[in-house]
């Protein structure tokens, strides 16, 4: 089964951000998540996992001072996390 979401995702991984209610591209999107986001999470500097991250909306709470670390099936989706976080 891991394997079928791997390809699933490996498919989905160059177009998944320009979906209307997922990619931050769009500021009215990108805000609407950013303040979900601020009244999930507690305040900063707090450490936070985005499991399952692909292209992540944990950059959103790395800006905002969270240590934010990304943890997702495709490698290339943790190395960008990794890079994201320092």
């Amino acid at each position: 089964m891991e394997e079928d979401v791997q390809r699933y995702w490996d498919e989905q991984v160059a177009t998944v951000d320009e979906e209307p209610d997922h990619g931050l591209a769009a500021p009215p999107v990108r805000l609407a998540w950013s303040q979900l986001l601020r009244r999930l999470l507690p305040p900063p500097p707090a450490d936070i996992i985005d499991l399952g991250c692909g292209t992540g909306l944990s950059v959103l709470p790395a800006e905002q001072g969270y240590g934010a670390r990304g943890l997702d099936l495709r490698s290339s989706c943790d190395t960008w996390h990794a890079t994201l976080s320092g």
